[in-house]
């Protein structure tokens, strides 16, 4: 791993340990069983690890697709005017 991506990747953990850190307190969310062949128990434990993380005034749309190899998942962001 190159040294720019490595420095890149550090600032963006301490980014969110600094502004979302602070919202739980550091307290940890015990652990909770998903089924994920289910689409509606991946939805609500996408919500609650989003409640948990204080981000409640957001809608979080979680889906299966099949990944590349190494590719553990993807996250697309989009904010729509109201």
């Amino acid at each position: 791993m190159s040294q720019k991506k490595f420095k890149d990747w550090i600032k963006k953990i301490t980014y969110l340990e600094v502004e979302l850190g602070k919202n739980v307190k550091y307290e940890q969310l015990e652990p909770f069983y998903v089924n994920t062949n289910s689409i509606v128990d991946i939805q609500k434990a996408a919500k609650k690890i989003s409640y948990f993380l204080g981000l409640k005034g957001l809608t979080f749309i979680v889906g299966k697709f099949k990944q590349e190899e190494n590719v553990a998942g993807n996250i697309e962001l989009e904010q729509y005017a109201k």
